[in-house]
């Protein structure tokens, strides 16, 4: 968190690393404590190591404010309370701390100690278990240019053990068929009562979403801009994502450093992105929640002072962000299927780009586009006893801004077949298939999510899927994923099929996917119609399993236009879906 030790000290006050992060890490038999920093250069590591012992042994002497110790108890609150919320993630908790425990009810018990327990408790731990001798320490560092020869050397001499491996160990067999699975009686989808969202418009343009879930004390606030991602300028792409970053630096009557404690105090998360924000609360804390949202929107003041903190954190992250073959694979792609297309940006921006960005660029963009007019905010949670509407009048009514006008799209044209070659060096192959799709409310739309519940695994990621298929078959692909519907929103989306292979069977890998590709249509079979409608019917109530989603249902109907009985009749409509209606609607764009 932003208000914690660590943070204040490595990242705001000395600016030592560009970005930090302490978690723990669940083992068999004994858990993991570990940090996780990048530091602005090597020569500032041994400082950065004796921040981390010295904040460790304040702790191991007890020096832990009742401020800091409240935060952490509201935090681990707010936690349980998600919990709560993920019926899948709470079993898994109850059985891990069963097995640890012996209590069934150990997860939902354990904050029922006082604040000295467990004031005590940490100490203990910090002093038996983080002392330097029994730590361990290691380095990620970047390969020299020199001994890149021999990397790839060594790589060949590895790709040539694994080649003589698995010619030894050809498949001459079928993928045994599954026998437990097929025992398995699927129920018809039960009745659900779709929650439907209360609404009304403020004077000054912002239009709210809510709905009362009594069934845990916490309240999920999602905001959805006007402006989206895609309002970055071609020529300085990366300014919405930097001036996002900065609001949370520093406000008329808030410092950064102020400002993140007086959130993480109460147990809140605040999250601030291009085009929308997140915050989570508990129930007693909306009113405050709401002075903070009004304040963050109204009077931030991009201090001069953090801007080089936060350029530094943000070329961190695009250098993060294209070290990874599969997430820049992304990019590379859409640079290509958007060709002139405001879809075509990355919301990080660029280093050229994001080294140009001055404060006055962050306040203009700010000042034009952050904005009630046109924004809607979904609220969800125990509204028990809020008179909302006066409490929305009271701190964000005061909130006002310009008209945002909508930016206009160029046509997406028909993909050419053009082949994209990145080197990079790793031991695997990222490899992509991908053309144009269609749009959000294309009448195709239900059609092609059948279909891809069939053909990549859809909603599930279901292993009957023939991409998994295919993965069973060969033994080529480490992971393999496909959507004729990535990214679908206002504008057409993509279909993607993408999967990662060793270099050696590269050839092999992309013979089998195009005959996939080129194959499932025409080929599916009623059972697997019957089988992708129940799992994606079924799959429905999930968008209303907890607060935030819930809140995010609610922003997607209104961003559509479409009725508050949508998901009511959902599974009527999917349910008349044919065969040959699936097959016609992907024949048009999975080529």
């Amino acid at each position: 968190g932003r208000g914690s030790r660590l943070y204040k000290k490595l990242v705001n006050d000395r600016q030592l690393v560009t970005a930090i992060s302490a978690d723990t890490h669940d083992l068999f038999e004994y858990g993991l404590l570990y940090v996780f920093f990048e530091p602005k250069s090597m020569d500032l590591v041994p400082e950065i190591e004796q921040c981390i012992l010295d904040e460790l042994a304040s702790i191991g002497r007890g020096e832990i404010t009742d401020e800091e110790l409240n935060r952490a108890i509201k935090q681990t609150q707010m936690a349980l309370y998600n919990l709560l919320e993920d019926d899948e993630h709470q079993a898994y908790q109850i059985g891990k701390y069963f097995w640890a425990t012996g209590d069934e009810n150990y997860v939902f018990n354990y904050l029922n100690q006082s604040a000295a327990y467990f004031k005590k408790e940490m100490q203990e731990i910090v002093n038996r278990y983080c002392r330097q001798p029994v730590m361990h320490k290691g380095f990620i560092l970047p390969m020299p240019e020199s001994e890149q020869p021999a990397w790839k050397e060594i790589q060949e001499e590895s790709d040539e053990q694994d080649n003589q491996i698995l010619q030894a160990r050809v498949r001459t067999t079928e993928v045994e068929e599954p026998s437990y699975a097929n025992c398995i009686e699927p129920r018809e989808p039960g009745i659900f009562h779709f929650p439907k969202p209360n609404k009304y418009t403020l004077a000054n343009g912002l239009t709210v979403l809510y709905h009362n879930n009594p069934a845990t004390p916490k309240i999920d606030i999602v905001f959805q801009f006007k402006a989206r991602p895609y309002f970055d300028a071609f020529d300085k792409p990366g300014v919405y994502n930097f001036m996002c970053l900065m609001l949370t630096e520093g406000t008329k009557n808030y410092s950064s450093d102020l400002l993140a404690t007086l959130i993480e105090s109460r147990g809140m998360t605040f999250s601030v992105y291009p085009g929308g924000l997140t915050m989570r609360v508990l129930r007693d804390d909306l009113y405050f929640a709401l002075e903070v949202m009004q304040e963050i929107l109204t009077n931030p003041t991009f201090p001069a002072d953090n801007l080089e903190k936060v350029r530094d954190q943000i070329i961190t992250d695009i250098k993060n962000y294209w070290d990874d073959p599969w997430t820049f694979s992304n990019q590379l792609v859409r640079e290509d299927v958007y060709k002139g297309h405001k879809y075509s940006k990355n919301v990080l921006g660029t280093l050229q780009s994001v080294a140009t960005i001055e404060r006055s660029d962050l306040v203009q963009f700010f000042q034009k586009y952050i904005s009630p007019a046109g924004a809607t905010m979904a609220i969800v949670g125990d509204l028990t006893g809020y008179d909302l509407e006066s409490l929305l009048t009271d701190t964000l009514g005061h909130w006002s801004g310009p008209v945002v006008e909508d930016v206009p799209f160029t046509p997406v044209a028909q993909v050419t077949p053009t082949q994209i070659d990145y080197p990079i060096n790793r031991d695997q192959v990222v490899l992509c298939f991908v053309g144009c799709s269609i749009d959000r409310k294309n009448p195709d739309y239900d059609k092609l999510l059948l279909f891809d519940q069939i053909f990549g695994g859809g909603v599930l990621g279901a292993m009957s899927s023939r991409l998994f298929q295919l993965r069973e078959q060969y033994g080529l692909f480490y992971t393999i994923r496909g959507s004729l519907l990535s990214g679908v929103d206002e504008q057409p989306g993509m279909v993607s099929v993408k999967t990662i292979v060793s270099l050696d069977r590269l050839a092999e890998a992309e013979k089998v996917i195009k005959q996939a590709i080129n194959g499932t249509v025409g080929t599916i079979e009623a059972d697997e119609l019957q089988e992708a409608k129940h799992a994606v019917i079924n799959s429905l109530v999930d968008l209303f399993a907890s607060n935030s989603s819930m809140a995010q249902s609610f922003l997607f109907l209104n961003k559509y236009g479409f009725t508050p009985d949508f998901f009511d009749k959902r599974a009527a409509d999917l349910s008349k879906i044919t065969i040959d209606d699936i097959n016609k609607a992907a024949a048009k764009v999975l080529s």
